[in-house]
């Protein structure tokens, strides 16, 4: 077997194996049912309970205290105060985790000579995060104006994928009002304001993006350029609806519908990963 990572730390830098894991299923999804106040009908959300990955480890060193010294790394980087980070184990090639530890690594027992085992427990709340980032572009040349996700193969994974969304507008002049729409889930977002000509307008549906940005929130770009991926961006949430609460995801194993309409000239760019249950 190999190492394993977390937040991009190699593990086998510090003569870390793993003899033995195990990833449990995502538990099944629980319904949430509440009545609507002052009103008839009543809203309802699911979701899933935590994940939970063990792991099995041996770690060495060339001496006793080269062992302390490598495990005192280890547990510098998996120290439960830091939240929950990426982690992705040798032996999945495909995948990785947000995943956080549930309790303090033990300490190296007495005894021994430059070679331990320890096992660890990581609780995971989210779906499992493709390896590969999936980056495409569409050029709108009316208003509206449809594409599809994926142009050539439906978008893998398990559960609905949550892309970065980049509107870029090259109409020659200003926008005040853009909508994009997956006609595939019926989940729709509109956003209100004034989008200068070759600004980018940005919808960050998942926190997992390429920009960091927050989950949930509209930008727009505080410059212009071709490359959307490099520019600074800063938050604008005015005259925002999203249909069911809901910015636009992607549903796995199908091509997704998209409607883009408020840009009749411009670019339509989608960047995420797949996700798995």
């Amino acid at each position: 077997m190999g190492s394993f990572s977390y937040d991009g730390n190699d593990m086998s830098i510090y003569n870390v194996t793993v003899v033995d894991w195990a990833i449990d299923a995502m538990p099944a999804a629980q319904l949430d049912v509440q009545t609507v106040p002052q009103g008839p009908g009543a809203m309802q959300s699911a979701s899933h309970g935590p994940r939970t990955i063990n792991i099995t480890y041996a770690i060495k060193g060339n001496t006793y205290l080269d062992l302390w010294e490598n495990q005192d790394h280890v547990n510098r980087i998996l120290d439960v105060r830091n939240g929950p980070k990426n982690l992705a184990i040798d032996d999945i090639t495909d995948r990785y985790w947000v995943s956080g530890l549930t309790s303090p690594i033990p300490m190296v027992p007495r005894g021994i000579s430059n070679y331990t085992e320890m096992s660890i427990t990581f609780l995971s709340v989210e779906p499992g995060y493709s390896n590969v980032e999936t980056d495409q572009t569409f050029a709108i040349a009316s208003d509206p104006d449809t594409f599809t996700v994926d142009t050539d193969v439906a978008v893998k994974g398990s559960e609905p994928a949550v892309p970065l969304w980049l509107i870029r507008n090259e109409t020659g002049g200003a926008v005040t009002s853009v909508t994009l729409a997956n006609t595939t889930l019926s989940e729709t977002i509109q956003w209100a304001g004034s989008l200068t000509d070759d600004y980018w307008l940005a919808f960050a549906t998942g926190d997992n993006t390429a920009l960091s940005m927050e989950s949930s929130t509209i930008y727009i770009s505080t410059s212009a350029g071709s490359d959307p991926l490099v520019l600074s961006y800063t938050a604008s949430m005015g005259g925002m609806h999203a249909t069911n609460n809901k910015f636009p995801r992607l549903k796995p194993n199908v091509q997704n519908s998209m409607t883009v309409t408020g840009v009749s000239t411009g670019t339509a760019q989608w960047v995420y990963r797949a996700r798995f249950i």
